[in-house]
C-alpha cells in the first residue's frame, strides 16, 4: 500500500470517528490533519512515521468529540445533557466529578425540599421546625418530624416559603455547578499530534 493510501485510509477512519459532529466541523478537523500529514510526507517521512504522533483515528478524534459534546451541552442549557457530558468526562477529570457531586447533593436537597412542601400540604402538623429540650439536651428537627413533643412549629405557614426558597436555591446551585464544571473543561482549539 502506498504512503498516500495509508494516510487516506487513516483520514477516512478519522472522519468516521467524528461522524456525530456536523459535517463542516468534521471536514475542518480532517482537512487540518490531512495538511499536517502531507507536510510530514513532503518532509520525507513514510506514512507510519507521519502517523506516529497522531495515534489511532479514534484516539485522535476523542478530544474533539469531548469538546463538541461539552459545547453542545452548554449551548443546550438542558440539565440532562450537561449531566451526560460530565459523566463521560468523570474518568478523566476531577473537575467533572466534583461538578457532578455538587449537582447531585444540591439536587437531592432541592428535591427533598420540594417533597417537604407537598408533605406540609398533606400533613402540616408533621412538617416544620421544632426545637425542644429533653434528657438534658437540646433537639432540633427541620422537615418531617413525627416524634416531637407537643411544641409549636416555629416556622408555621412560613414553612412553605422556606422550603420553596431552599428548593429554588438548590436548583440554581445545581445548574451553576453543572455549567461551571463544563466551562472548566473547554479546551483551547488545537490539533493534537501536530
Amino acid at each position: 500500500m502506498k504512503d498516500q493510501d495509508i494516510i487516506e485510509t487513516w483520514l477516512r477512519a478519522l472522519s468516521q470517528a467524528l461522524s456525530s459532529m456536523p459535517a463542516e466541523m468534521r471536514a475542518d478537523i480532517v482537512d487540518e490533519a490531512r495538511a499536517h500529514l502531507e507536510e510530514r510526507l513532503a518532509a520525507g517521512l513514510n506514512a507510519d512515521s507521519a502517523l506516529h504522533g497522531f495515534g489511532s483515528p479514534e484516539a485522535y478524534a476523542r478530544p474533539f468529540m469531548d469538546d463538541f459534546e461539552v459545547h453542545a451541552a452548554l449551548q443546550s442549557k438542558n440539565s440532562l445533557s450537561m449531566i451526560k457530558a460530565l459523566l463521560k468526562q468523570t474518568g478523566r477529570s476531577l473537575i467533572a466529578l466534583l461538578g457532578l457531586l455538587v449537582a447531585l447533593v444540591t439536587g437531592l436537597i432541592g428535591l427533598a425540599s420540594a417533597a417537604m412542601i407537598a408533605q406540609k400540604i398533606i400533613t402540616p402538623d408533621q412538617v416544620g421546625l421544632w426545637i425542644w429540650r429533653g434528657a438534658g439536651q437540646r433537639f432540633m428537627c427541620l422537615g418531617i418530624c413525627e416524634g416531637h413533643p407537643h411544641t409549636p412549629d416555629l416556622m408555621g405557614v412560613w414553612g412553605y416559603a422556606v422550603f420553596v426558597l431552599i428548593a429554588t436555591l438548590m436548583w440554581f446551585v445545581c445548574r451553576l455547578s453543572l455549567r461551571l464544571a463544563l466551562k472548566s473543561l473547554v479546551r483551547p482549539k488545537k490539533i493534537a499530534g501536530a
